[in-house]
């Protein structure tokens, strides 16, 4: 801690490095304890550092006090004075509502993919217009399927980002910017919850669409004409 005091944080050594009569100038240039002005400058020096060593003093005694550290003493992580952080309860909510329609969503769209798959007759040449039909069809049906599970997956991240924002308020409760970015993420996982329901309406009203325009043609992609031709 002497060190600390007299070297690091000595008036001379912050704002004057190239006054240090101890520093790393020539031997020729350094000067010595008996020229003239040495003791008196040596001594203004010395004041200094003690004064300086006593502003420290009454730091470290105020941020003892007030529950903080000096920054060379290293940050601890501080606990909550409420205990454990709730998570935003009315996101929470939301999505607890949205992510069992999400998982049946994947699973009937899987189911309407098998169903689909098994219908597409064996490959021949000419008269394939049905079966660019179901093609078509199935390429839709694995576009929902995708989506539905990235959007739960989302879910799930958000938590997770969340966390480590609220450690970092818990670690550096002093800036305010991190407060403010899970302010911001909430907001933003506020508009993604929408966007995934509106998303999720206009895949299935497409999907929808499609299979009952084409229903006829995803049945029977080939006429019975041909298949008598066997």
């Amino acid at each position: 801690m002497w060190y600390i005091f007299t070297h690091l944080i000595s008036p001379n050594k912050i704002f004057h490095p190239q006054n240090d009569v101890d520093g790393d100038a020539p031997a020729s240039k350094k000067r010595k304890l008996g020229e003239v002005g040495s003791s008196s400058n040596n001594g203004l020096s010395f004041c200094r550092r003690i004064r300086y060593g006593n502003i420290i003093l009454i730091c470290l005694e105020y941020f003892d006090k007030m529950g903080l550290t000096i920054f060379f003493l290293g940050m601890p992580v501080y606990g909550f004075i409420n205990g454990t952080v709730p998570c935003n309860a009315h996101l929470a909510d939301l999505m607890d509502q949205i992510r069992p329609l999400l998982r049946d969503a994947v699973e009937n769209v899987n189911k309407v993919k098998m169903w689909i798959t098994l219908l597409i007759p064996r490959i021949e040449d000419g008269n394939n217009f049905g079966v660019s039909i179901q093609e078509e069809t199935l390429s839709e049906v694995r576009n929902v399927e995708s989506e539905a599970a990235s959007f739960l997956d989302q879910m799930s991240r958000y938590f997770t980002s969340r966390a480590k924002l609220l450690t970092k308020v818990a670690k550096y409760p002093h800036v305010d910017d991190y407060r403010r970015a899970i302010l911001d993420m909430d907001e933003k996982q506020f508009i993604n919850v929408r966007l995934v329901v509106l998303e999720m309406r206009n895949h299935f009203s497409t999907l929808y669409d499609i299979i009952t325009k084409n229903i006829e043609k995803i049945k029977k992609p080939r006429n019975s004409n041909m298949e008598m031709l066997y």
